[in-house]
């Protein structure tokens, strides 16, 4: 829009003079106005508009709020209504139960081991409802009635869920494997009990059915009905290792499975119908050179070596049971095995079994294996000396449930093999040690076999191994049996040495504590390092095997052939590659030493490398003594290191001998004001920790009142300690005074920072 001072401008431009000129602004400055009085009076209109719509939206927006609050409001109105009518409900409810005639009836409680869960949970609830009992009450009814792993259990869960019936019901399930595939199995497997009915059998039957289908979530349709059982018969009857892979993946369709299947196979280039490998294929030769079916070391009850048994002796033996000759009813195979003792163990020592079927005859006690026993083995079949045959086994069901079993009564405790905590069975029915294959190395294994009769007649083919066993009931180094699926860990069966299932050594499963004396008490001696020494050119393995015969001292040793054994200590002497060693053994330590016996003419060296030398620093007589014993060993080597180093001319020379003056004795101040004085110290790490995963212990001792405190501890840094420090303090009061073992937590700086702020002296 034009301004007046260009249109004035515009004027002049047109050349506009006099009465024209002024006719021209006239007309332009009128225009002007009214071009600027509508652009007003449209500004008022759009202001005007723009006020009407902003009170517009202003009005609505109360309206909604408005309308809000009265929703709210009868929500909240219907809500407490709700609330009254289902508080009147349960009112009514319980006072209708409390006044029926049936009140809560007195139920048994469920005994762990001897009731079914399954029956025992449809009994309560069938109970419960009979009697009107508030669902909500019917956790807290349940929780009074557990015991055993079932009240473990209902502990274990959280408070919210033990409030709710159907969660402490569904984790009680699952503790007693009460799950689909447990519901599966025995619906695949249930047989008549002893009295059962064919009705209440069906029943039984048609429960196993429904929990399957009811824990699976399949819906009682024919079609997804039909999908359960084609996938489980498929699982069923595919190998084992697919079946593992579909399972864990919880497939619920039969298309899915089929992809799945097909994906695992084809990655392992494999088909469906391949059988899982045998343990001997073709010509191919087996693991092991020797198939060794008798221990001639072991002994026969009566006390004769199997090695030594006569087989003329045997042969004159008949059996009164079935009337044959070459064995006694006692080891006839002919008996039913529901008659025999049944052990809780899985091997039955073969020195048991008819030895004339077993083995070849005695002059032979170990024997090949020949093409034809590989090919009897690999069939499935042993075939005896007798013409016999028995099936060969190369595992064995595993016992799933170790708590049962404690729960039963069976000798089942912990121990350890190699450093790994595991379970131990004491089996008075087996005649040697089994250990589940998975827990030795390739190291151990020896390279043998044995082929074993198990108590159900059937021959069980494992390899030896050499292991390093701590347990209540044996410790040392043992020749043990592995089987893939052991029943348990380790079996320990009547072997020589093994203690009995009534009194095993209990130190051995107690969780012990190490304090910090402890610890220093069992440091492992560091291996002496023998350098380059002038003055001595060392001998060779010919030399030191010719010194050692010319001393008669260590010929003695070796012939006199004892073993002392002193406090789970052991101390032998053996020759081995003509060498003479001395072998110490700490089974508490698990150390196991092979010390060269030093001859006279090297002693002094050896003993001039550890204490002479650059490493060994002129230490003292039991320093100087330990690195010796580290490699070497002669009679009399404490009197000869005490003198060798009381004549060290280096020592005498340069060690200042009674330069610390003794401390007068004094009268100890007895503290008579309690808490003014108190100990503290640590304690563990202890083994197993705790189910919060507490591993260290802080105690709290008075002097006066002898009063103690404990608080448990995962980790021990300086922090936590103070934190459990302070705590006690603010329950009992603060001391005066804290005595310690200078124990780093004990006498940092944040530690001397708190106590300074509570005014307590260390």
């Amino acid at each position: 829009m034009a301004t007046m001072e260009e249109i004035v401008k515009k004027a002049d431009l047109l050349g506009y003079r006099g009465e024209k000129r002024e006719e021209y602004l006239k007309q332009e400055f009128k225009l002007l106005n009214e071009r600027q009085e509508k652009k007003e009076e449209a500004e008022r209109q759009e202001r005007k508009e723009k006020e009407e719509a902003e009170r517009q939206e202003r009005k609505e927006k109360e309206e909604a709020e408005r309308q809000e609050r009265k929703e709210k409001e009868e929500a909240g109105r219907q809500e407490r209504k709700e609330k009254e009518e289902a508080d009147r409900k349960e009112r009514l409810d319980g006072a209708r139960s409390s006044d029926s005639g049936a009140k809560h009836p007195k139920l048994p409680n469920f005994q762990d081991g001897r009731d079914d869960l399954d029956i025992w949970l449809t009994r309560f609830e069938r109970c419960a409802e009979s009697n009107s009992w508030s669902r909500k009450k019917w956790s807290s009814s349940l929780c009074a009635l557990l015991t055993g792993r079932a009240l473990d259990c209902y502990g274990r869960l959280s408070a919210e869920q033990a409030k709710d019936y159907d969660k402490v019901k569904e984790a009680l399930m699952k503790r007693y494997d009460l799950t689909e595939d447990g519901y599966r199995r025995k619906f695949r497997t249930c047989k008549p009990a002893e009295g059962e009915s064919p009705d209440m059998f069906i029943v039984r039957i048609v429960t196993y059915l429904d929990r399957w289908i009811e824990l699976s979530k399949t819906d009682k349709s024919y079609e997804k009905l039909k999908d359960l059982i084609v996938r489980e018969q498929f699982m069923d009857a595919c190998p084992e290792d697919l079946a593992t892979s579909l399972r864990e993946k919880d497939i619920p369709t039969l298309e899915r499975v089929a992809r799945e299947a097909d994906l695992f196979l084809k990655a392992r280039n494999r088909k469906l119908c391949d059988q899982p490998r045998k343990l001997f294929q073709g010509n191919a030769r087996p693991l092991i050179d020797s198939v060794r079916p008798l221990e001639p070391e072991k002994k026969l009850n009566g006390g004769q070596r199997s090695g030594e048994a006569k087989t003329s002796v045997a042969d004159q033996r008949s059996c009164f049971k079935c009337k044959k000759t070459g064995h006694i009813a006692r080891y006839c195979t002919a008996v039913d095995s529901t008659t025999k003792k049944a052990g809780a163990g899985v091997v039955v020592n073969t020195t048991e079994v008819n030895t004339a079927e077993v083995r070849k005859p005695a002059e032979s006690p170990t024997m090949e294996v020949t093409d034809d026993l590989q090919s009897e083995v690999e069939s499935g079949m042993l075939k005896l000396a007798s013409g016999k045959s028995i099936p060969v086994m190369t595992n064995c069901a595993a016992l799933r449930d170790l708590e049962k079993s404690r729960s039963l009564g069976l000798p089942v405790l912990k121990g350890e093999i190699g450093g790994r905590e595991v379970d131990v069975m004491r089996d008075t029915g087996c005649e040697g040690v089994v250990v589940r294959k998975q827990l030795v190395d390739a190291s151990q294994v020896t390279g043998e076999c044995c082929l074993l009769l198990r108590i159900d007649n059937t021959a069980l083919l494992a390899e030896k191994a050499v292991i390093s066993l701590r347990t209540p009931f044996l410790s040392g180094e043992v020749k043990a049996l592995c089987i893939p699926d052991a029943i348990c860990d380790v079996i320990v069966g009547n072997v020589e040495e093994a203690r009995s299932p009534e009194d095993p050594d209990m130190s051995m499963v107690v969780g012990a504590a190490t304090t910090r004396a402890q610890a220093k008490r069992e440091a492992v001696t560091k291996p002496l390092r023998v350098p380059d020494t002038d003055g001595h050119v060392g001998v060779d393995r010919e030399q030191l095997i010719k010194l050692q015969q010319e001393g008669p001292r260590i010929l003695a040793l070796v012939d006199a052939g004892r073993t002392s054994r002193r406090g789970g200590k052991i101390v032998s002497f053996e020759k081995a590659t003509g060498i003479v060693y001395r072998r110490y053994q700490d089974l508490g330590r698990y150390v196991d030493v092979k010390q060269v016996v030093l001859p006279k003419p090297l002693r002094e060296y050896v003993m001039s490398v550890a204490h002479d030398s650059i490493t060994g620093v002129h230490l003292g007589i039991w320093r100087t003594k330990d690195k010796v014993l580290s490699n070497f060993y002669w009679p009399g080597i404490d009197g000869d290191v005490t003198r060798y180093c009381q004549s060290c001319d280096v020592c005498q020379r340069t060690v200042k001998k009674s330069t610390v003056p003794r401390v007068p004795l004094q009268k100890v101040p007895l503290i008579d004001t309690p808490f003014k004085r108190v100990t503290i110290d640590l304690v563990g790490p202890i083994k197993p920790p705790s189910e919060a995963g507490h591993r260290f212990i802080l105690t709290l001792v008075d002097y006066a009142t002898r009063f103690a405190e404990a608080v448990p501890l995962r980790k021990i840094d300086t922090e936590s300690v103070a934190e459990a420090l302070v705590d006690i303090y603010s329950r009992l009061g603060v001391p005066e005074e804290v005595l310690s073992d200078q124990g780093a937590q004990f006498i940092s700086d944040c530690m001397k920072e708190v106590c300074r702020l509570l005014g307590i002296k260390q």
